[in-house]
């Protein structure tokens, strides 16, 4: 279910600290609290392209909502190639963090530490700040040569390379970048501890089941919070007032920071047609713009910096356009499901932009859901007379509720089914008369059934 509701962007990552343990592959995300939230583990024989294609065919069946919108993955050639392979429909990137890791991992040993240091934060800065692939490259080469590494085979590749990671070409297709949690640290003191030769495998997956158990106590409680807490605004402004309604608490901080923020920025009006553009900076004269387009039939906005597009969070650009338009509300297209209060609600699936469309009927992803937590109740309900008899009655209240409801929602269908039809014109009496009799006759058949049943 974590994975229907918060499988849009999905994160793997291996861990394999030395020949005593077992290679560890684990799917993660993020939730709509921005928590790291846990869909899956696997034990694999290599990090080979065989292996990686093995897992995620076999992910694959197991979560039958479907592949992901985007997979970020470890700085690994084998698992890009399977990804690619088993998933092609599915963007797949690699962790800027992990490739700064390599790379200061791959000069560690050649060059000094403070001038690694230096090259290290350089690199940073034009990774996260250069947003066009312009001004990428251009900085990219410039940071190459004040160090000296033209010649490294290294850099070189990631720059071969850079469409798959480099947020300056990555930045248009949702990847939760910032927000995903780059580790699952609990999760990983106990694979650190139990995942060993020394540890017999169903002692390690036990406790691995409740490190993940830890995850979803904490979602709850934030679900709680959220909840049964208001958020404070900081303006009486009806967008703001809107957000803090639909988003949870953390999401909305994002969206607040943004909306503070886009106070301070200028707006420009371009000369235009049918949209009305803007460049939009931070004071007048600033070189650093970005360029905003409007459509006020529509009410869509597009900015060049894409933080929607990768984020799902409005940026304080649009925002900006938004204010000077009149834009009171905040539109439909740029409320995502995930990041809602609802994010976890079937029933409202409508109200908001889900990335991954219309998906199947989650009726077996509920059924499996349920099964587990049957399965769960049996186990420690069978350990003792005392646990046995309050499992029981906690399973027949719950059946019993559940049956009751269903009959309600039953009789109620019976019901509009029965209702008469208006004559719309003169000649289809005798029409309107057959199918009315036939309705009535249809219900109440139904509900003789029903009563037999009952």
């Amino acid at each position: 279910m974590a994975y229907y509701h918060f499988g849009d962007v999905v994160r793997l990552g291996t861990l394999c600290r030395n020949s005593k343990y077992i290679p560890i592959a684990i799917f993660s995300g993020v939730n709509h609290h921005l928590q790291p939230v846990v869909f899956g583990c696997a034990l694999i024989v290599d990090d080979s392209e065989a292996s990686f294609a093995w897992l995620f065919e076999k992910w694959l069946e197991a979560m039958p909502v479907g592949p992901p919108v985007s997979l970020v993955l470890e700085f690994n050639q084998e698992m890009a190639a399977a990804a690619t392979k088993i998933l092609p429909d599915t963007h797949c990137t690699f962790c800027e963090k992990h490739i700064l890791g390599t790379v200061r991992e791959e000069l560690g040993s050649l060059y000094p530490e403070p001038e690694l240091d230096h090259f290290i934060t350089d690199l940073r800065k034009c990774i996260d700040c250069c947003r066009l692939e312009e001004s990428f490259e251009s900085c990219w080469d410039s940071v190459i040569r004040k160090y000296g590494f033209r010649n490294n085979e290294l850099l070189q590749s990631l720059y071969e390379i850079r469409r798959q990671w480099a947020p300056a070409y990555t930045r248009k297709v949702f990847c939760a970048r910032n927000l995903l949690p780059q580790s699952c640290q609990n999760l990983e003191n106990v694979i650190e501890k139990h995942f060993s030769s020394k540890t017999q495998l169903w002692v390690a997956v036990q406790q691995l089941g409740q490190a993940v158990c830890n995850f979803y106590e904490k979602e709850t409680q934030a679900d709680y919070l959220t909840t049964f807490q208001m958020a404070t605004v900081r303006t009486a402004s009806p967008l703001e007032k809107q957000a803090s309604s639909i988003f949870t608490r953390s999401i909305f901080e994002k969206f607040q920071d943004q909306f503070a923020e886009s106070f301070g920025y200028h707006a420009d009006r371009l000369e235009d047609d049918m949209l009305h553009k803007y460049r939009v900076t931070v004071s007048e004269g600033d070189e650093e713009a970005h360029t905003v387009s409007f459509n006020p039939e529509k009410k869509t906005v597009g900015c060049s910096c894409c933080l929607f597009e990768s984020c799902g969070i409005l940026c304080r650009h649009a925002l900006r356009v938004f204010i000077i338009e009149g834009v009171r509300a905040l539109p439909k297209a740029y409320i995502l499901k995930r990041w809602t209060k609802h994010a976890k609600s079937i029933a409202t699936v409508d109200d908001y932009i889900d990335l991954r469309g219309c998906r199947d009927d989650p009726s077996t992803t509920m059924y499996n859901d349920l099964h587990c937590d049957a399965i769960k109740c049996a186990k420690e309900g069978s350990a003792s007379s005392e646990l046995y008899s309050v499992a029981k009655e906690a399973l027949h209240k719950a059946l019993d509720e559940v049956v009751t409801l269903r009959k309600i929602r039953d009789q109620q269908n019976l019901q509009s089914c029965k209702r008469p039809i208006k004559k719309s014109a003169k000649g289809k009496d005798s029409d309107h008369s057959t199918i009315i009799s036939s309705t009535r006759s249809a219900s109440k058949n139904s509900l003789l059934e029903i009563d037999d049943i009952t």
